[in-house]
């Protein structure tokens, strides 16, 4: 029953997050093709995109810890909580399913984070050097974190 919980969950607080995460992705695409087409030459719709690529990272995080705490405070123990209780689980369950929930949006929500800020920072020369960087760093996984009998 823990599965149809957080299977319900993901859904209603993903109708939040996936919007915040494709306006993310799409101002990191204008300000990509702004630094592409113009790398030395400052513009207003540049610094106003700009602008609105750092609040929306901003806000993804503040997003996510408001959302969380709603969710648990609306769900379990606002008016919506009578209905939640005369659910047939435990109620570590409900508990249970709205903190895994927050995790995995805490965590998602800092990989695209990162993933948007990777792609803001990375040049196309640096594009050919990625898998060849992938590579060292997946044969020295094991000496940096001592994971080989050998070590």
């Amino acid at each position: 029953m823990l599965g149809k919980l957080l299977k319900y969950e993901v859904r209603a607080t993903g109708r939040t997050f996936l919007p915040l995460f494709a306006v993310l992705f799409l101002f990191t695409v204008i300000n990509k093709i702004f630094f592409i087409t113009q790398p030395h030459n400052f513009s207003l719709p540049q610094g106003i995109s700009m602008t609105v690529y750092v609040i929306t990272l901003i806000g993804i995080f503040v997003a996510t810890l408001l959302i969380t705490i709603q969710r648990f405070y609306k769900n379990l123990l606002g008016d919506e909580g009578y209905l939640m209780f005369t659910l047939p689980v435990r109620p570590w369950q409900l508990i249970t399913s709205k903190l895994i929930v927050s995790a995995l949006w805490s965590v998602v929500s800092c990989i695209v984070a990162v993933c948007s800020i990777m792609v803001m920072a990375i040049g196309l020369d640096d594009l050919r050097d990625f898998p060849a960087a992938w590579r060292f760093i997946w044969q020295n996984m094991d000496k940096w974190f001592g994971l080989s009998p050998l070590a």
